[in-house]
């Protein structure tokens, strides 16, 4: 059954936005925000909800500022549809808080996966995030508009999420982000990155391949957009590759296509395992917090996958085990 803010929300979207509620689409794919898909004079759309609590109208209006930017400056990127009173953003109230909705354009081509892996694809989708991180330090957000968060307030990244009696992993966490935090943010390698950049959230028509879903966008190290897109790759090379023999191949011509739109220093490239290290992070911590281990749960009652996960990346953590070689799906 849908939830009762949902319906509310929907029944609202659809007077903004000139759809009609039974003719939806539900589609699969983002972790908190629903997505819909609709028929406009035979343009299909995509309509986003954002439930309450996820992000207010503030981060979400940073997030669409943003994406109409790169569309303007001819980043591979969907186009945002206003809605029929002419506004990018429309929000309604419902009983359990402020819901923000948005539209945009349908992408063209199917979602990537494993299969389309080849070094055209690795070329273009360097090119896509290298154009993103040129134009990024161009841009300028409206004045004293709200801005998306720092890198280092990602709710994935809260030192509280993990055990308390994990003192190596506390150890080797509070290094990492020190030193991250120490690094210059100067704008050849820091500023408003998509933080999500993985295959799944690729769209290739034809030679054309368009980035989706910035609901995670936030500003960081350009190297950390690498690192992501790397870091789910290699959950999926080929069997008969070696995780360092994908990685290098995927590297070799993801930035060849990236350097075809910014210069990165080398000196980044070489923090690229660290950055990796930080994205393997995120998933424990996400794991940990799923079961609330550093709360009230207790690793002794989870189920033996997840244990055996658990285990996985906190012995990775604590050996410093280059992720590039001990790297794993966890969610397979």
């Amino acid at each position: 059954m849908t939830e009762h803010w949902l319906e509310t929300a929907l029944e609202e979207a659809s007077i903004h936005y000139g759809f009609l509620k039974n003719r939806l689409v539900k589609l699969g794919g983002g972790f908190e925000n629903k997505m819909f898909g609709f028929d406009d004079l035979g343009k299909k759309l995509v309509v986003r909800i954002t439930p309450p609590g996820h992000k207010t109208q503030a981060e979400v209006k940073a997030e669409i500022d943003w994406i109409k930017y790169l569309f303007e400056h001819n980043a591979p990127v969907v186009s945002v549809i206003p809605s029929k009173n002419g506004n990018y953003i429309e929000t309604v109230s419902t009983d359990v808080g402020v819901i923000s909705v948005v539209c945009f354009e349908w992408a063209q081509g199917h979602l990537v996966t494993k299969e389309d892996f080849s070094q055209d694809l690795f070329q273009k989708w360097g090119e896509a995030v290298g154009l993103m991180h040129r134009l990024t330090k161009e841009y300028k957000p409206q004045l004293n508009a709200t801005r998306r968060i720092q890198w280092i307030d990602d709710e994935y990244l809260n030192r509280a999420l993990i055990p308390s009696n994990q003192d190596k992993v506390l150890e080797r966490f509070d290094t990492l982000i020190e030193y991250f935090k120490d690094k210059p943010t100067y704008r050849d390698s820091f500023g408003l990155i998509h933080q999500d950049v993985h295959h799944a959230n690729l769209f290739l028509d034809g030679e054309r391949l368009t980035v989706l879903d910035f609901d995670d966008c936030a500003y960081g190290f350009f190297i950390f957009d690498i690192a992501n897109a790397l870091g789910f790759s290699i959950w999926e090379k080929p069997v008969n590759m070696t995780n360092r023999e994908f990685a290098d191949f995927y590297l070799k011509h993801f930035m060849i296509g990236y350097m075809r739109e910014n210069h990165l220093d080398e000196s980044w490239v070489e923090d690229l395992p660290k950055a990796l290290k930080l994205f393997e992070f995120i998933h424990y911590i996400a794991f940990n917090m799923d079961d609330d281990l550093a709360g009230k749960g207790s690793f002794d009652t989870l189920d033996e996958r997840t244990k055996q996960i658990l285990k996985k990346y906190r012995k990775s953590i604590e050996e410093d085990l280059p992720y590039i070689e001990y790297t794993f799906n966890p969610y397979r």
